[in-house]
């Protein structure tokens, strides 16, 4: 008798008369092959960055206005 057993954690066991025979994680990319969910940004081999890209981490903004952090805004009449 062959049983499959599928757990809630993605895992499949493989039962041949009721001995354990093989334990594999259908998440795994070394369990299967393919694997069954594929990831979710393939990389574009073509891709390549403009010429003119910018490598900064911050770029500043010319149009960016400061704001005034604790301090009012507005005058309340009462």
């Amino acid at each position: 008798m062959c049983i499959l057993h599928l757990t809630p954690d993605n895992e499949l066991r493989i039962l041949v008369n009721g001995e354990e025979k093989k334990k594999v994680n259908l998440l795994s990319s070394e369990d299967f092959e393919p694997i069954l969910i594929h990831a979710k940004i393939i990389p574009d081999t073509n891709d390549k960055k403009p010429e003119d890209w910018d490598e900064r981490a911050k770029i500043p903004n010319p149009d960016a206005v400061k704001q005034m952090i604790g301090k009012r805004m507005h005058q309340w009449k009462l």
